[in-house]
C-alpha cells in the first residue's frame, strides 16, 4: 500500500529538469520513478498508480510495470449550439442530442448567421423573401401570404399561435427564423 508520493525536481544532463516520484510504501519501502518513465501521477490507489501520458491513462504497478492503459471518453451530447441571426446582437441556444442534430442545426445557423439584418424581425423578412425567390411551399410562408405579406401583422399571428409556450418573444421568433432556415438547407 503507498504511504505517500513526494515530488523532486532533478536536472538532467541536458540542463533541463525532469521530475522524479518517490512513492513511499507502508512498509517504509521507496521506489523512485521519472516523468519520463510513467509520465504524470494523476492518482493513486493501494499499489497502483494513475498517470497521464499525452492525453491517455495509464496504471503502473509500484515496480512501475504498465497494468492498462485506457482513455477517457466524453460525450459531448446534449450540447448547446449558438444561434446568431445576422448582426443582432442577442444570441440563442439551441441543443442539439446527437452528431446528426448538430449538423442540421449548423447547417441552419449559418444560413441566419449570413444574413445581413439588424433585428430578428429584418432577419425573418429577408428569409421569407429568399423563399419566395425559391418557390418554396411551406406552412410559414402560407401564413405569412394570409398576412397579406405584413410582416408585423405576420409576426403576431404566429406569436399568437404560440402563445401558449413558456418562451420569450425572442425566442420564438428565433426558432422561427431556425424553422424558415431549415427550407433554405
Amino acid at each position: 500500500m503507498i504511504k505517500h508520493i513526494s515530488i523532486k525536481k532533478k536536472k538532467g544532463p541536458s540542463g533541463s529538469y525532469k521530475i522524479e516520484y518517490h512513492i513511499c510504501d507502508e512498509k517504509g519501502k521507496e521506489t523512485a520513478l521519472s516523468s519520463e518513465q510513467i509520465g504524470e501521477v494523476v492518482g493513486y490507489k493501494e499499489n497502483l498508480l494513475l498517470c497521464k501520458v499525452n492525453g491517455k491513462y495509464k496504471v503502473y504497478s509500484l515496480q512501475g510495470e504498465l497494468m492498462d492503459t485506457f482513455q477517457i471518453y466524453v460525450n459531448p451530447y446534449p450540447l448547446k449550439v449558438i444561434i446568431r441571426i445576422g448582426r443582432y446582437e442577442p444570441t440563442f441556444y439551441e441543443r442539439a442530442e446527437d452528431e446528426e442534430e448538430e449538423a442540421a442545426l449548423r447547417r441552419k445557423c449559418k444560413i441566419l448567421s449570413a444574413l445581413n439584418s439588424e433585428s430578428i424581425e429584418a432577419g425573418i423578412a429577408e428569409l421569407l423573401k429568399r423563399l419566395e425567390e425559391k418557390g418554396c411551399s411551406c406552412q410559414e410562408l402560407t401564413l405569412y401570404h394570409k398576412a397579406g405579406r405584413d410582416l408585423s401583422r405576420y409576426l403576431q399571428e404566429y406569436l399568437s399561435h404560440r402563445n401558449r409556450d413558456l418562451k420569450l418573444d425572442g425566442e420564438k421568433l428565433c426558432e422561427l427564423a431556425l424553422s424558415l432556415a431549415q427550407h433554405l438547407c
